[in-house]
């Protein structure tokens, strides 16, 4: 009795096993066919000069676009996900975070235009070498030779683009 009860219950657990091994097995050849047709409409396409319409409709199932992301106050990013027939979504490497130069070089890159009332401004600072420069507002009226407008006072993005083009942060 005992031993017909371990039977039956090894053989329900390989039973269980043969199931889940064959749906295992079948998605793995129903996969497998979609590799082979993808490759084939890539063995179609393997030299071409123009990406086409036509070309797109057969490659790509769907695309998706995701909402932005704000990263600090002036930047966003936002994911797009490229779906493409038979394979479905292929997940690409992210790239690598592009370095930001030394001050010194940015210095160099940067400057302030001649053109506006802040061109005094950019001469001192393209004088300087320290990495960093800090100014009272009145040292910078005295510098350019007039009085700054309130908004000056009250809204650090007045000075976003005309520091940040200097001195990046």
């Amino acid at each position: 009795m005992k031993l017909s009860q371990q039977y039956e219950a090894e053989q329900e657990q390989i039973e269980g096993e043969l199931k889940r091994l064959a749906a295992e097995m079948e998605t793995m050849q129903e996969q497998s066919g979609r590799v082979d047709k993808f490759m084939a409409l890539v063995d179609c396409y393997t030299s071409f000069d123009e990406l086409t319409t036509p070309m797109l409709n057969e490659f790509v199932e769907k695309v998706v676009v995701h909402e932005r992301e704000r990263i600090g106050r002036y930047k966003r990013k936002q994911r797009v996900d490229v779906y493409f027939n038979f394979i479905s979504l292929v997940e690409l490497p992210a790239a690598p975070d592009v370095e930001k130069p030394p001050i010194a070089e940015a210095l160099k890159e940067r400057y302030v235009a001649a053109n506006t009332s802040f061109a005094p401004l950019g001469e001192y600072l393209s004088q300087q070498t320290a990495d960093s420069v800090s100014l009272a507002f009145a040292e910078v009226e005295k510098l350019i030779g007039k009085p700054l407008c309130k908004s000056a006072f009250k809204f650090y993005s007045y000075w976003y683009l005309a520091i940040t083009a200097r001195f990046p942060m």
